[in-house]
């Protein structure tokens, strides 16, 4: 590879360098990379599709029907509603597993794009593992919310590094969450930047993405002569379903952006960059 177009992740970084080099990241690798989102998380983002079509047609009809409360409070009932938020969860947890592996396998690989396979194999399994994690780390924050809220707040962002960490350096669950945390200790209010502008951007492209859809179904409605059939609901709701559930993708920008911070953060507390540096030259 061209050596002005490898990407260094060993470097300290600002928010707004962060930022920058999250897209820079993602414009250099933007077809191996989102060949790897579509192909590995797509499938999950299909299964989600389906499940929230049946939600999304009973809302619609309930809105239809003149919106009355139970309505809404029944469907939150139903299997389909449970399926599609823990098949959203899921799919959240896969394509950060996709974003990271990908990251890590293309460091080991000397800046080259890894292969779809070992992406995969890598992701599927330490699935299980990584949604423990997760599942651990939320009841924590949850404790803390419980605990006058501001542990809580406090935690959400100092584990926000806890599933990269347990990736790329493959520690325990206590040893995971006390990284994250001593990777973020004196930079809170720095991850929250970082969090919440790739989390603006993700959500701008996902507006971008809906808003032709929605347009166009509000043109149906006002166009429509009469009340809709059910069949032509189902058809609103698949369409609704898909359109929302595709914009899921663009959470790897958060992913990306989280993995170069955590980078960012060992070279600020660690220097590991510098080491590998003066240990090449002590080698050469």
């Amino acid at each position: 590879m061209d050596q002005q177009n490898r990407f260094n992740f060993q470097q300290a970084r600002g928010v707004s360098e962060t930022l920058n080099a999250t897209f820079a990241f993602i414009r250099q690798e933007f077809f191996p990379l989102g060949k790897a989102i579509l192909y590995l998380v797509g499938p999950v983002v299909l299964i989600t599709s389906y499940f929230s079509m049946y939600y999304f047609s009973g809302i619609i009809q309930g809105a239809m029907q003149g919106g009355e409360p139970q309505t809404v409070f029944r469907m939150m009932q139903s299997p389909y509603y449970w399926g599609t938020v823990a098949l959203q969860m899921l799919g959240y947890v896969v394509n950060m597993l996709v974003v990271t592996y990908y990251i890590r396998f293309y460091i080991q690989n000397n800046n080259t794009a890894p292969s779809l396979n070992t992406v995969w194999i890598a992701a599927i399994n330490d699935l299980p593992r990584i949604v423990f994690y997760d599942v651990i780390a939320y009841l924590i924050m949850v404790v803390g919310m419980l605990a006058f809220v501001i542990p809580g707040i406090y935690l959400s962002i100092g584990l926000s590094l806890l599933a990269i960490v347990a990736v790329h350096e493959r520690p325990g669950l206590g040893k995971s969450i006390s990284r994250s945390l001593k990777l973020i200790k004196g930079y809170w209010w720095f991850t929250l930047g970082v969090i919440i502008l790739a989390t603006l951007v993700s959500y701008v492209l996902q507006m971008i993405l809906q808003m032709p859809f929605m347009l166009m179904g509000v043109a149906a409605g006002i166009n429509m002569k009469s009340a809709p059939s059910a069949g032509m609901i189902m058809n609103l709701s698949g369409i609704l379903s898909v359109v929302l559930n595709l914009g899921t993708l663009f959470y790897a920008i958060i992913f990306v952006a989280l993995n170069i911070h955590y980078f960012s953060q060992r070279e600020k507390k660690e220097a590991t960059g510098l080491q590998q540096q003066i240990e090449q030259l002590g080698n050469s």
